[in-house]
Order: C-alpha cells, then sequence, then structure tokens
C-alpha cells in the first residue's frame, strides 16, 4: 500500500489538517442550518482537503519510486551513499551489504533505502 511510503509526520500532519478543515466545514454548514439560511458548500474546503490527499500520495509514489530505483542501482553493483541520524555508510555488494526486502542490511546494521543517494 502505498501510505507506507509516505513520511509519516507528513501524513500525521496531513490527516490533522483534513479532520480540522473537515470539522470547520461542519460548523459552518451547522451554523447555516441554525440561522435558518442555506447552507453553502464549502468548496474551498473540499479544494484544500483533495490538494492534501493528492500531495500526500505523490510524496508516496515518488519514494516507492526512489527506493526501487536505489534497489535496482545497488543489484547493479553501483555504490549508494545511505544515512542515519548520526553517520553516512557507502553501500555496496563490494563491501559485503545485502538487501533485505526494502533494506540494505550488513553485520548488524539495517539501512532504509529511502535515505540513500546515487552517487
Amino acid at each position: 500500500m502505498i501510505f507506507e511510503y509516505i513520511n509519516r509526520g507528513f501524513l500525521v500532519f496531513g490527516s490533522l489538517s483534513i479532520i480540522v478543515i473537515f470539522f470547520a466545514m461542519m460548523y459552518v454548514s451547522g451554523k447555516a442550518k441554525s440561522e435558518n439560511r442555506k447552507p453553502k458548500t464549502p468548496i474551498i474546503g473540499f479544494i484544500i482537503i483533495a490538494s492534501i490527499a493528492t500531495v500526500l500520495i505523490l510524496d508516496g509514489i515518488t519514494t516507492k519510486e526512489m527506493i526501487d530505483k536505489n534497489i535496482v542501482f545497488f543489484q547493479k553493483g553501483h555504490e549508494l551513499q545511505c544515512s542515519t541520524i548520526s553517520t553516512s555508510y557507502l553501500v555496496s555488494k563490494d563491501e559485503g551489504w545485502r538487501l533485505h526486502k526494502e533494506d540494505f542490511t550488513k553485520n548488524s546494521i539495517l539501512l532504509d533505502a529511502k535515505n540513500c543517494d546515487r552517487e
């Protein structure tokens, strides 16, 4: 599923934004009904929600494509530079790295393929 590739912080922020906008739209609609006027469809709210959802999905798609390209690059024997918070590693088959699902592993180190750059 594409949502597993979306940046988690971005996913949480986008989801909370959609929820807040949805409740704001409900409030505006309820207020209009209580004032006995026809509720206007808050089209801007729908546009913002659709935009956030589109950006989230596109982020997941581009991340998945980047992971796939990094894996193919690695399998062809090229070197990748993968980073963690504290350090950086040169990852290649020649250095003893292996592919484990969508991660690179060596000894007890497991690096996420999305945190790698092709040189």
